[in-house]
């Protein structure tokens, strides 16, 4: 805080205080990282009581739970108009994908692929990492992470424990 005063040769004096805020308000989201996305729950808190919050054009309340699936922009400003802003997702959408060659719970002994649209999802087969559109089990094909060849119907009946 600053105090600025004038005086005049009688002895009359006036003042005057005030504050210079550079600092840029900073808030903490809690249950994501700025720019990041979760399926989850978010609340946004801060320690400042010279701040104002919004959330997508919105006043925001300290620790007001954002649950809805939907793109947010969390803007702040102080009492000095410094700003700052914040960005997260909420998607709570499961990736679909197709699978070729076979239907879900099926079975088949020729060539099984899969294919999805979204960007940025990653896949795996038997837990091993798989490429977009790679095939999978053709006929005497390994299985991945095993050493057991596939089998299709015009091979020998595998051998019988006693």
């Amino acid at each position: 805080v600053h105090n600025f005063k004038l005086v005049d040769p009688a002895g009359n004096e006036s003042t005057q205080d005030f504050t210079i805020l550079k600092d840029i308000p900073v808030l903490t989201l809690n249950g994501v990282e700025n720019g990041g996305v979760t399926n989850g729950s978010v609340t946004i808190t801060w320690d400042s009581k010279l701040y104002t919050v919004t959330v997508n054009g919105e006043a925001y309340s300290k620790g007001t739970i954002i649950k809805n699936e939907n793109s947010y922009l969390v803007e702040v400003v102080d009492v000095a108009g410094n700003t700052n802003s914040y960005s997260f997702n909420i998607d709570k959408t499961a990736p679909a994908g197709t699978l070729s060659g076979v239907t879900d719970g099926g079975v088949t002994n020729g060539t099984v692929s899969a294919s999805w649209r979204e960007a940025n999802v990653t896949a795996t087969l038997n837990g091993n990492a798989y490429d977009f559109n790679s095939p999978y089990l053709s006929s005497r094909q390994a299985i991945p992470g095993s050493s057991i060849p596939s089998r299709n119907s015009r091979d020998a009946p595998p051998p019988v424990e006693t």
